[in-house]
């Protein structure tokens, strides 16, 4: 009884194998064609025009924020940069990234902010104090060297900081 079953399952394989068109002068239909997705990303990075290339344009250091009525000095570097309709940076210890909307107006609009989970002694309050005030940002203003976000708790200053040179 086993044996009758063992020729026949390769059989059975072996004719469906054939069945798809594998001839040399037309390409097999279940070929997988090389993903594109990673190209037309690139072409699209590549092609991005930025609607606020004073903001888009640069990567930012805070330099002092103000929370509660107090004028604060970050004890770590904090860095903002804007892309795409995204806003990500590190806020002293953990990584973070949000949506954001940027009208022409000065408003603007920061989605919820998610963050790396890593715990750093000394600079938790004012990471969290920093993005507080991102995610409730409601207006901003910009040159070319300094970028301010404003929000009902506070106000966070950034300097521009010169892309990284490439020799």
């Amino acid at each position: 009884m086993r044996r009758p079953l063992l020729i026949a399952l390769p059989l059975f394989l072996l004719s469906c194998s054939s069945s798809q068109n594998t001839s040399p002068e037309e390409p097999a239909t279940n070929v997988v064609q090389p993903d594109k997705a990673e190209e037309t990303a690139a072409a699209q990075e590549t092609a991005y025009e930025p609607d606020f290339p004073k903001i888009e344009e640069k990567r930012w250091l805070l330099s002092e924020y103000e929370y509660d009525g107090r004028t604060y000095r970050p004890e770590r570097d904090f860095t903002l940069r804007v892309f795409n309709g995204q806003v990500s940076g590190n806020s002293g210890c953990n990584n973070y990234q949000a949506s954001i909307r940027l009208r022409k107006d000065g408003t603007m609009a920061v989605g919820d902010v998610a963050s790396t989970k890593k715990l750093c002694q000394g600079s938790m309050m004012q990471e969290r104090r920093f993005q507080d005030i991102l995610q409730n940002a409601r207006s901003y203003s910009v040159n070319q060297l300094f970028l301010e976000i404003n929000s009902e708790l506070g106000k966070l200053s950034f300097r521009a900081q010169p892309e990284d040179v490439k020799e």
